[in-house]
Order: C-alpha cells, then structure tokens, then sequence
C-alpha cells in the first residue's frame, strides 16, 4: 500500500472584490446618515492549473524522499483543504472538493513489445489476469491506458466496441499486427448525462458473460456499485478468450 505524504503548495488562482451596493452623498446638507456596503469577492481557479500543479508537487516530493517513481505514474488528490486565511471561501471548498473526483475523458492506446512495458496505469483486468488486448493472438502487446480531467464537461459518459474490417484513419486498433478485423474502443460524451466515467476494468472469461454477470462478478471483489457491463466481447470473432470493458460512473 502507498504511504501517504502531505505537500503544501500554492494554487495560482485569481481574488475579486466588487461594490454591490453604494450610498450617494453629493446633496447631503449636514444631517446625520448611515450606510452600509456589501463587498463580494470571488475566487477563479483553473483546473488545469491545479492538477499541474498537483503532478509537479508531487513529482518533486518523490524525488525529495527518495521514492522511485515511475515516469509513467499519474497522480489523484486523495485530499485537500485550504489554508485558514482563506478557507472559510465557499467557492474554494468546493472547487476542492470537486476536484477529489477524478474523471475518465479519454481512453489512449498503448502498443509494447512485452508485458513489462505496461504503462502503471493502464485498464487492469478485474481478477489480476492478462490486460493485454491481443493476449493469445499474434501481434503487438496492446493496453488502454485512461486519459484523466476534473472538468465534468469533458468527462466521458461510456464506452463502446466497434469492430469492422477497414481501418479507420487516425484510430489506434485495439488488434494491431494481429491481422483480421479492425477493433477501436469509443469514448461517448453525452452533455446531457449527469452520470460520468470514473474508473473501467477488463474482464477476460472463459465464456460469454452478459453486462449483468460482469456487474456481479465486479462487485465481488468488492469495487462497490456504479459499474456497467461491456457489451460487446472484444475479442468477437477471432476466437480465445471472452474480452469486455466495463465501466464505473459516478
């Protein structure tokens, strides 16, 4: 299990202050009066700045503790708060707690020569088995390896298998050098689905497993509720064995 460590560091982030309501006093001819001004500051952060900074910080705290990190680890906040200057600000506590939640926007595709150059992050198989895509045919090692945003808006909202027989141009397949069908793995961006992807894992199988089947199997080794089953076997038509990406929304 990872140890845990606490970094400080500053988030670049932008303070306002702006009059809401003010008095006019020009024609005052000496009587007694009394006001009162409302001031509302904001607070504007960019996400993107802030996991930058996350995976510098934490890059150089490794480094300052002599842990060996990998070059293709990626990083999460686990937790965070803010410091007391500031910490009673309503749009920074829940900046930070939005940001817990780590998102899937994209999954990439990762080709190797051998299981060792898996990527630490790549989709792992759900009982510890073989992730990789082209395990018992010929071909390259291939692995999907999730692409990560905090912005509900980019997140992907569920997966998909398409497999055809003509290559589609600038895809990456998910058979490469295995000959036979074309096979990619989509990412679906639904705008109108609050529901987005946090977590996936393949499932290899003997034999054919129903999007039910998969979901139960899942919470069996005890990865909570929220997932869905894959549809289609990836490895549809090509024989060996039963391949399906399932997803977990949040």
């Amino acid at each position: 299990m990872a140890s845990e460590t606490e970094v400080k560091f500053t988030i670049p982030c932008q303070l306002g202050w702006g009059r809401i309501r003010g008095y006019d006093n020009s024609g005052n001819k000496g009587s007694k009066w009394s006001s009162a001004t409302e001031i509302n500051r904001s607070i504007r952060i960019s996400a993107v700045d802030f996991t930058r900074t996350v995976s510098e910080k934490s890059r150089e705290q490794a480094t300052k503790i002599g842990l060996n990190v990998s070059a293709k680890a990626s990083y999460s906040v686990f937790s965070a708060s803010a410091s007391s200057s500031i910490d009673n600000s309503t749009t920074l506590s829940q900046f930070l707690s939005l940001t817990k939640e780590r998102l899937i926007r994209n999954l990439g595709v990762q080709y190797g020569n051998g299981e060792a150059e898996a990527a630490d992050d790549h989709v792992h198989e759900l009982t510890g088995k073989s992730a990789d895509i082209n395990k018992g045919h010929k071909g390259k090692y291939v692995w999907l390896i999730p692409e990560y945003t905090f912005d509900t808006s980019q997140a992907a909202t569920g997966f998909e298998i398409r497999i055809q027989g003509n290559a589609m141009s600038g895809l990456m397949d998910l058979a490469k050098d295995a000959g036979g069908d074309y096979r990619y793995a989509f990412v679906d961006h639904d705008q109108y689905k609050d529901q987005k992807v946090t977590d996936a894992r393949l499932i290899r199988s003997g034999s054919q497993l129903s999007a039910a089947q998969q979901v139960e199997m899942i919470k069996n080794q005890g990865l909570g509720n929220g997932w869905v089953g894959g549809v289609r076997d990836i490895n549809e038509n090509r024989g060996g064995d039963y391949l399906y990406l399932a997803y977990r929304l949040n």
